[in-house]
């Protein structure tokens, strides 16, 4: 038995008694939007919006977040939407300034599953309030978009604040750019131009701002808190276009924002068509870690002592951490924890190897020649001592227990120290100069001897051997994962696989040479993006190679 349901607006639609729930529910949601909703705007399909695009996106601001100027303070109509310190709109981008970040959903289903795992009242809690906000932003004729976990930020206590992207927020306009340079600030207690300012016909005026406005200097200080949204169709060719620091980061910004195949991304890497780096990225990318973010900064393994250009090679069957302390105090440090959590008042201990692969105090020294003074005073060590930051790359490698960061493969200003008092970060002798190293450095990433044990720093950073018995025997049970933590945190280690990784192909890689490791990686090298929009036969490829390899 069939039942037929006639789509007057655009074609047949059949739903069978075999349908499975999911169908039912799309089928159902298709049916509503088009019968209930666009019926009601077809008489208004031939109408276009003209209006500036960029009071388009000020409009929705101010209307979401009830904006008087009359009054000392705004808050939002709704407390679910995140507190909005000050905005600034220009011709070309809307810059809305927020207070410091909480976390997102998407920190706490990576960091803290626990937190909601056995409860489902905090669940309930927690989308009772996003479908409130939602209700609220369609009352006032606009959308939230592609909401997504990111977007929305949580408490300690559960109650989540949307931060809306709101280029999603508009209908479909014909926007039309400006050419001026004009632009309009807002901020708590200001006394600058009202939204009546902003009518066309005045908006291409010079409008008048302080140039010593106190918020400038505030999103200057504090870039994180700061989204842009583009408010002209016009791109501006950014100062760092040649610049690999650029194209790295832009590109991994990239990963964090797809949704990968993982199988087929395993795939494309053992058959040589990812590179180390790239491949070690996307996985950074998937676990939640972020650059610039010292908590959650993104990590590479350090694959040699330096001492010389192509020996020396890191065991990498090995966490840093273990290699650093040595078995015996690792032991001793699980068996003492063990033995406390045992005890009737142990409260939250847990038997553990070691905390984290990168913790923010390495971090801010791994880049202490780029960070300022007052920083790492702050964060390091309180009285400023530059003898006591490590002098060279390979006295670093020596002194941390942790892993690499990916700026020591493709970024060679993290060795200019921008104080007198410092010396550059010394690099290895057989090496002219920084831009030579991190060339050299890469190249041997991506060498045959790392790539052939390279799968097994990934089965300990991200891999099956974070947790159960097999972390107890590589020693490498870490706290984050056992505490069985119910704190919201942004931060900590991820477990991507639950069983061993693949090995890359040995037929696609290349060996260590001394010859091979000369200076041919060209800027261009770092601009592309290897992953993205990759077409493959990798399954009768992956046949092939295994074949070759038995």
């Amino acid at each position: 038995m069939k039942h037929k349901v006639v789509d007057h607006i655009d074609e047949q639609y059949e739903l069978n008694e075999y349908a499975s729930l999911k169908e039912v529910l799309e089928w159902l949601d298709r049916i509503n939007f088009r019968h209930l909703y666009q019926p009601l705007y077809r008489t208004d399909q031939e109408t276009i919006i003209k209006c500036y695009h960029g009071e388009s996106l000020l409009a929705a601001v101010e209307l979401l977040y009830g904006v008087n100027t009359t009054e000392p303070e705004y808050l939002s109509k709704s407390a679910n939407l995140y507190p909005l310190a000050s905005y600034t709109l220009s011709p070309r981008s809307l810059i809305l300034n927020y207070e410091s970040w909480t976390p997102t959903l998407r920190d706490l289903v990576t960091f803290s599953p626990y937190s909601i795992a056995n409860s489902n009242l905090r669940l309930l809690f927690i989308c009772y309030q996003l479908l409130k906000t939602i209700f609220f932003v369609h009352h006032h004729g606009l959308s939230t978009g592609p909401l997504q976990l990111t977007d929305i930020h949580i408490t300690e206590r559960y109650w989540i604040q949307i931060r809306l992207r709101f280029n999603a927020c508009l209908a479909t306009l014909e926007v039309q750019s400006l050419d001026d340079d004009n632009y309009y600030t807002h901020q708590r207690n200001s006394t600058q131009s009202t939204i009546t300012d902003l009518q066309p016909s005045k908006y291409q005026q010079k409008l008048t701002t302080h140039t010593n406005n106190p918020f400038v200097q505030a999103y200057t200080d504090e870039p994180q808190l700061q989204i842009s949204f583009s408010t002209s169709l016009l791109l501006e060719s950014s100062l760092l276009a040649n610049s690999p620091v650029y194209h790295v980061e832009q590109r991994y910004l990239t990963y964090c924002t797809t949704l990968f195949d993982i199988p087929e991304l395993i795939k494309q890497w053992q058959l040589g068509r990812i590179s180390n780096f790239d491949y070690l990225l996307i996985l950074n990318a998937l676990a939640g870690r972020k650059f610039n973010h010292p908590d959650k900064h993104p990590i590479l393994p350090w694959i040699t002592d330096f001492t010389t250009s192509c020996t020396n090679l890191r065991d990498l069957t090995k966490s840093k951490y273990r290699l650093n302390k040595g078995d015996a105090q690792l032991d001793l440090t699980y068996n003492y924890y063990y033995v406390q959590s045992s005890s009737a008042t142990a409260g939250n201990l847990t038997a553990h190897h070691l905390c984290e692969y990168l913790s923010s105090i390495t971090y801010y020294v791994y880049k202490a020649r780029r960070m300022s003074k007052s920083i790492l005073c702050e964060n390091v060590r309180s009285s400023w001592v530059p003898n006591e930051y490590p002098s060279s790359i390979t006295r670093l490698v020596e002194w941390t227990p942790e892993e690499c960061i990916p700026e020591f493969f493709y970024d060679s200003t993290i060795f200019q120290s921008i104080h007198d008092d410092l010396d550059d970060l010394h690099i290895p002798n057989w090496c002219t100069s920084t831009d030579e190293f991190v060339e050299k450095h890469r190249q041997l990433l991506e060498s045959r001897e790392v790539s052939a044990e390279l799968h097994f720093w990934i089965d300990l950073v991200f891999g099956y051997k974070l947790t159960g018995e097999h972390a107890i025997e590589a020693k490498n049970v870490c706290l984050s994962l056992v505490d069985h933590h119910e704190n919201i945190r942004d931060n900590g280690i991820v477990q991507l696989f639950l069983t061993p990784h693949p090995a890359r192909f040995r037929t696609h890689t290349t060996p260590i040479t001394s010859s091979s490791l000369i200076s041919t990686t060209s800027s261009s090298s770092f601009k592309s993006n290897p992953v993205i929009a990759q077409s493959s036969r990798a399954s009768s490829d992956i046949n092939s190679e295994q074949t070759k390899q038995t």
